[in-house]
């Protein structure tokens, strides 16, 4: 399948236009808003790119997910963000009745080890290896804090693996907070979104960041979500784990190590449960800081060498 992106050649004439021509692969991902990430290749070069397509509104006009992830990430710079190399409003796609579809693109760095769910899926990590990728996360986290933007999606989905570490992807929920300190609800991913984003209440866009992340976290190193939100008469609540970790976290930490390993043994060190629980505390205002995320106790453990991170990386695929 073929993608045929609009560039404009002309800042003076807009209507002025080339067609430069896409290679369509497989699907690597489905985002928000209908979007989808796929392999693609170009014919002037060799390497393979992932291409974002974001499906034009009824009006013809670019979704705002495109110009969400267009504004947001034009302004980053950071070793673990993807290289974004090319934006399109204008792309079409022929379809199989002969009919051209319109879509907003995005052609980006392509990464070929698939993503943080799928490693995990296999196996989790240890606390070691977990440490050395939630180093690299904690930075491109504090980093965008530090230019106002939260990013509102932070899950293991949108983690890409390289022989490196992570690359943290998909912007389209990202916030400005110099324009809105606040979301509409329901926001963010079931199961990593912080409870405010559930059940409503004080909302502190950056704690919320700080809350997705500790669940990534945990679940990097148990292999299982700490709880999963359920549905009861169209209302989104939280499982018996949620409650749980709310009032008994002794019980909380048994049960997952019950499942964790066959022995029933203590397979968490106390620091990460130290971490785990301050990132996920039930009120923003408690919830630690970057800085307080930073300065505790499990980050000043033992991390791999590049050379034993890729190593182990390799071995979990």
């Amino acid at each position: 399948m073929e993608l045929y992106a609009l560039a404009n050649v002309s800042p003076f004439d807009p209507n002025l236009q080339e067609v430069e021509v896409y290679y369509l692969d497989c699907l690597l991902q489905k985002g928000r808003s209908c979007s989808r990430l796929l392999k693609a290749s170009s014919p002037d070069s060799e390497e393979s790119v992932a291409i974002k397509l974001f499906p034009k509104e009824k009006n013809g006009e670019c979704s705002p997910g495109f110009i969400t992830e267009e504004g947001s990430v034009t302004k980053l710079s950071h070793p673990n963000l993807l290289k974004y190399h090319t934006f399109y409003k204008d792309a079409l796609i022929k379809g199989k009745n002969g009919d051209f579809c319109e879509y907003s693109a995005i052609v980006m760095q392509y990464v070929s080890h698939g993503d943080l769910f799928k490693l995990v899926s296999n196996a989790p990590l240890s606390e070691k290896v977990a440490r050395t990728l939630f180093k690299q996360m904690i930075s491109v986290i504090e980093y965008l804090h530090e230019k106002n933007l939260t990013h509102l999606d932070i899950k293991l989905e949108n983690f890409l693996i390289t022989d490196d570490g992570i690359k943290l992807i998909d912007f389209e929920g990202c916030q400005d907070l110099k324009k809105r300190t606040s979301v509409a609800l329901p926001a963010g991913t079931s199961g990593y979104r912080p409870p405010e984003f559930v059940k409503g209440g004080h909302q502190d866009l950056k704690s919320a960041d700080i809350y997705s992340l500790g669940v990534v976290l945990f679940t990097m190193v148990s292999g299982t979500p700490p709880y999963t939100e359920i549905e009861e008469n169209k209302v989104q609540k939280f499982d018996k784990y949620y409650e749980a970790l709310r009032k008994n976290t002794t019980k909380f930490w048994e049960v997952h190590e019950h499942y964790r390993t066959e022995e029933h043994q203590e397979c968490f060190s106390k620091d990460f449960k130290s971490l785990v629980e301050g990132m996920l505390a039930e009120n923003p205002k408690d919830r630690l800081s970057v800085e307080k995320i930073k300065r505790s106790e499990w980050l000043k453990g033992d991390v791999c060498s590049k050379e034993d991170l890729t190593r182990e990386l390799r071995n979990c695929h």
